[in-house]
């Protein structure tokens, strides 16, 4: 919260306050234009990012004060989603621990303090989003935030990774629960594993016995439709 008195600094300079697209808010040249507008030799290109900076600057002001306090909202949002998530994977109580050491921890420093972390915040809350989204069953969404928090910064494409993670420790789980059930405090077999969420999952289910990868068939489609973005901007695909 300290941060929101901060000035601008570094990459801010070029990025944010001397950038035109960021002052003039032409969303067309936004998403023509490479993340460094004058140097798309760094092959960077996040639309998304340079789109809220020149958002943030339009209802908040020129001034730093705005975009610092997006940042710590962005940030303070992104620990509600690790609570929501976690509670699937470790329950309420370990999920509240886990939100609260993402939120204090160090190494969120440079991303909040600085404004342009706010590539890494929006990317985390992409990811959060779509991780929560396919938890429920909800792949379609999901590869919409896949694709958005590609937009946001390049490691947004690492969510098909933690798409397979939890696949693979679900199918682990579930298969543990078929084959193996372990007695409760009460002496029976009914669930001791924190419950999974709601609805019609449509994940790859069991890896071993029923994989369904339909989903990863769209996951890779919307990966291609990025990078083919990217090129057609930059000139690069990586």
């Amino acid at each position: 919260a300290n941060s929101t008195n901060n000035g601008f600094t570094f990459d801010d300079w070029p990025l944010i306050v001397h950038n035109p697209l960021v002052s003039q808010l032409d969303v067309g040249a936004i998403f023509s234009s490479p993340y460094w507008a004058n140097h798309p030799e760094y092959g960077l290109y996040r639309p998304l990012t340079t789109l809220s900076y020149a958002v943030n600057r339009l209802v908040l002001g020129e001034g730093a004060f705005g975009f610092h306090l997006v940042n710590v909202v962005f940030h303070l949002v992104n620990g509600i989603l690790v609570f929501y998530f976690l509670q699937f994977v470790i329950g309420r109580h370990g999920a509240g621990v886990g939100a609260l050491l993402f939120l204090l921890h160090p190494i969120q420093t440079e991303a909040v303090n600085s404004v342009v972390g706010r590539a890494e915040l929006l990317t985390a809350f992409c990811m959060l989003c779509g991780l929560s989204l396919y938890a429920k069953g909800r792949w379609v969404w999901a590869a919409v935030a896949l694709f958005f928090g590609c937009l946001c910064k390049e490691h947004g494409i690492m969510l098909v990774g933690l798409f397979f993670c939890w696949d693979f420790w679900k199918s682990r789980l579930l298969h543990k629960e078929g084959h193996e059930p372990e007695k409760n405090v009460n002496g029976d077999n009914s669930n001791t594993y924190p419950p999974f969420p709601k609805g019609d999952y449509r994940g790859m289910g069991d890896l071993e016995e029923n994989p369904q990868c339909f989903p990863y068939i769209i996951f890779v489609a919307v990966i291609i439709l990025y990078l083919i973005v990217r090129y057609a901007v930059i000139d690069a695909i990586l």
